[in-house]
């Protein structure tokens, strides 16, 4: 009969599940310009940008960006894009642009950190095409994280847009739900009494 009761229980935990819903920052919302450290676009509450160790955000029509919004990460220096999520997330793709070839070396590699506070979960390695336009994209999906890095391995400066993130599963039962799981073992309590007196 316990073995009942864990059966019972494990399905009242996957059928309550709920994925959070994917997000795209696309930037088409923000205005144009300088952004502070911590910028919060107009897409999504749930992740903010940050220029690290300390440079310039700024939202602008950039050519690599095919005619749209992006978001850049100044100077040409060793600066990357930062993003912090307001919960846990399971996944993220970024497509990037700026990779010059005048400016960065051939093979430049694109890094994407993933982090849960300060602890790195994971990592995904690509080499750019070196052509100047964003038609690539960085993706992970994994461990849940909380915080993430995006870097060029050079001096330029990272372009971004279409910022994807999409929320870890967690359980929440909802109060309908725990009202059917406390039906449900009621009515198995009520077998087992059932049983013992027979």
């Amino acid at each position: 009969m316990k073995n009942i009761y864990k059966m019972f229980a494990v399905a009242c935990l996957v059928a309550t599940a709920i994925p959070a819903h994917a997000q795209v920052v696309d930037f088409e919302s923000d205005a144009p310009g300088n952004k502070a450290n911590g910028f919060v676009s107009n897409s999504s509450p749930l992740v903010s940008f940050s220029a690290a160790p300390g440079g310039q955000l700024i939202v602008s029509n950039f050519y690599e960006s095919n005619s749209t919004n992006g978001l850049g990460v100044f100077n040409d220096d060793r600066n990357y894009l930062r993003m912090d999520f307001a919960s846990a997330m399971s996944a993220l793709s970024i497509d990037f642009g700026n990779d010059d070839p005048c400016c960065g070396p051939p093979g430049m590699n694109v890094f994407l950190r993933l982090f849960s506070g300060a602890t790195q979960v994971g990592s995904v390695t690509m080499t750019a095409n070196m052509n100047d336009i964003m038609d690539q994209t960085i993706a992970y999906t994994g461990a849940a994280f909380d915080g993430a890095e995006f870097e060029y391995d050079a001096n330029l400066i990272e372009v971004v847009d279409n910022v994807r993130f999409e929320g870890a599963v967690v359980a929440t039962p909802e109060p309908a739900s725990l009202a059917l799981m406390a039906t449900g073992l009621v009515g198995i309590g009520g077998l087992v009494r059932r049983r013992r007196k027979a």
